[in-house]
C-alpha cells in the first residue's frame, strides 16, 4: 500500500510539475532591429574587432570589416554607403590616419572614430570625429558614436 502510494504521489508530482513548467507556446517572430547604417571597422587585433562588432549590430548597424589599411581602402569607394567608419590608429605596420584620410577626401559625409591604446594618438587624429581609447566600455562607444552625429549635423547645419 505504501508502494503504491509513494508511486501514486510521485506521478501526481510529475504531472503537477509537467504543468507548471512546460513553456508556454509562442509564435515565432522574427526579431526586428532598425538598421542603423552601414559601418567600417578596423582593427588588426581579431578579439577587439569581434567584440566592436557584436556591440554594432545590436543597436542595429551592419557592419563591414578589414584588419588592415590596404582592406579598408579597397572598401572606401564612394558607392560603398557606409555612415560611419572606426578604425585603430595601429594597424600593423601601417597606420589608421590612412583610413581617416581616404575617407574624408572620398566621402565627406561619414563620420569617423579614431580608436587607439595610446593616448597620445588622440592629438593626431584631429581629422576624426571622435576618439576612443581601449579598453571601450560599451557606453562610451555609443555615447561617442551619438556625439560625432550630432557634431557632424552641427557643421552641416551651419
Amino acid at each position: 500500500m505504501a508502494i503504491q502510494l509513494s508511486v501514486a504521489i510521485r506521478e501526481l508530482l510529475k504531472k503537477e510539475l509537467w504543468y507548471r513548467y512546460t513553456p508556454c507556446k509562442r509564435i515565432a517572430q522574427p526579431l526586428k532591429i532598425k538598421i542603423m547604417g552601414k559601418v567600417l571597422a578596423v582593427d588588426d587585433d581579431p578579439f577587439f574587432l569581434e567584440v566592436l562588432v557584436s556591440l554594432l549590430k545590436t543597436k542595429g548597424y551592419d557592419v563591414v570589416t578589414a584588419t588592415t589599411v590596404p582592406g579598408a581602402l579597397s572598401l572606401i569607394t564612394p558607392d560603398c554607403g557606409f555612415r560611419m567608419v572606426l578604425t585603430d590608429f595601429h594597424l600593423g605596420d601601417q597606420f589608421g590616419s590612412a583610413v581617416v584620410d581616404a575617407v574624408k577626401e572620398g566621402l565627406p559625409g561619414v563620420v569617423v572614430l579614431m580608436i587607439s591604446g595610446s593616448l597620445a594618438v588622440r592629438f593626431g587624429s584631429k581629422l576624426a570625429e571622435g576618439f576612443l581609447q581601449k579598453p571601450i566600455r560599451s557606453d562610451e562607444l555609443f555615447q561617442a558614436i551619438d556625439k560625432a552625429f550630432a557634431n557632424k549635423a552641427t557643421l552641416v547645419e551651419h
